[in-house]
């Protein structure tokens, strides 16, 4: 057995309870020396070959060893986002290793697509996570940044798509990776429209991601193939693609409530009129309006948990219809915030449900409508669980007084 491995131990009782970090039981202290002896035996040891990862007969073998840990197999790693994310890692030859179509998250896929748009400087990861989880909190949205990375990194292994030498404080795409995103723009500043049209048959940009830099990005790289060379973009012509896509998408429908991210409209408010730019939104509320108050009629059905992730897609939308409505309906407003207080609370979006509740109760001077309790009710609710005991008891006493 000592030939095969070093040490070996076992025991029939808890150790740990009577180990100390400045005097550890016999048992630790054994393992963690037989450790250190082996890296001092294995330090100039020839490297071996891992297993888990044979020659695929295609000449490339894949080494590991204690001299070798962060070094990668040679090759290329293809990075596509234009209809839908997948990755594809090849030889030095050409030959492909690996295809990845599926990670996962979704959120993975989003990394990617979102690093392959900051191509010319390394993002802060602080950036990265507040474009991927906006709603979170900053620490909470870090530490989501960083279970992505390593599923990625699990997933794509022993390939790193992301550049160890990027600082501490950023991410960016290895050098090794190549993008459709670069492709295209290397197609556009040649004016080369075979290689946009190659690009246009896959699909769309991150088809299935309605965040603001995704569909500013989907507009950017939605030039149709027959149309003149493309010329240098501006804020009014990504203004009119972009509405040009979502009506061809069906998220905005002339005459009919649609979804929309109201976030997005910021870079097309030149390109619409006034009448126009306050449609979207009155069709956008409506919807939004329609959605929360079927929502409030299933919460207690089989259909909950697909009301949830319905609703979990859509809550920009959603907090964008409250501010809205605060200007715009305040009455409507607190009717809306209250159909999503059990949303807001079951999915843990304590901070943002009780900011928007506040704000419809500011915007509104309504007294003693089943609206304004419900949604005093919900801020007394969402204080309680921030920890603000003496806001719940005020806006409590406050709904306590309409119910009555």
């Amino acid at each position: 057995m000592g030939s095969v491995r070093p040490f070996f131990a076992a025991t029939q009782f808890h150790p740990e309870f009577l180990s100390r970090p400045n005097r550890a039981y016999p048992v630790f202290a054994g393992l963690i020396g037989a450790r250190a002896r082996a890296e001092k035996r294995n330090k100039h040891r020839p490297r071996r070959i891992d297993t888990r990862f044979p020659d695929r007969g295609d000449g490339v073998t894949l080494f590991a060893g204690e001299n070798n840990r962060n070094s990668e197999p040679d090759g290329v790693i293809e990075l596509c986002t234009f209809g839908g994310v997948c990755v594809t890692v090849r030889a030095a030859q050409g030959d492909v290793l690996r295809v990845a179509e599926r990670f996962p998250t979704r959120k993975a896929g989003e990394l990617l697509a979102f690093l392959a748009l900051a191509r010319e400087r390394p993002a802060s990861r602080d950036a990265v996570a507040d474009a991927l989880w906006h709603d979170a909190d900053s620490a909470v949205a870090r530490g989501r940044l960083k279970q992505t990375v390593s599923l990625i990194r699990r997933a794509l292994r022993p390939f790193d798509p992301f550049d160890a030498a990027a600082p501490r404080a950023s991410i960016a795409l290895a050098p090794r990776v190549q993008t459709d995103v670069d492709r295209w723009e290397a197609g556009q500043k040649r004016g080369d429209r075979s290689a946009l049209r190659e690009l246009w048959a896959k699909g769309a940009f991150l088809p299935d991601c309605d965040l603001p830099w995704a569909l500013s990005a989907r507009a950017r790289y939605a030039v149709p193939p027959d149309s003149a060379p493309p010329t240098p973009s501006s804020p009014t012509a990504d203004a009119v693609r972009l509405l040009a896509t979502l009506r061809e998408a069906g998220i905005v429908l002339p005459g009919e409530p649609g979804p929309l991210l109201l976030n997005a409209l910021s870079g097309v408010s030149d390109a619409l009129s006034a009448p126009e730019r306050e449609r979207l939104r009155r069709q956008h509320a409506a919807r939004q309006q329609h959605v929360a108050a079927r929502a409030q009629d299933a919460w207690h059905t089989p259909d909950a948990s697909r009301i949830l992730r319905s609703l979990d897609e859509n809550r920009d939308d959603l907090a964008a219809a409250v501010r809205y409505l605060c200007d715009a309906k305040p009455c409507d407003a607190l009717a809306l915030a209250a159909n999503l207080h059990y949303f807001w609370y079951v999915r843990g979006h304590i901070q943002t449900g009780r900011e928007l509740t506040e704000t419809a109760l500011c915007a509104s001077d309504e007294r003693g409508t089943q609206a304004r309790a419900d949604a005093l009710l919900s801020a007394g609710h969402f204080a309680n669980c921030d920890g603000d005991n003496r806001a719940a008891f005020v806006r409590y006493r406050e709904a306590r007084a309409v119910y009555a």
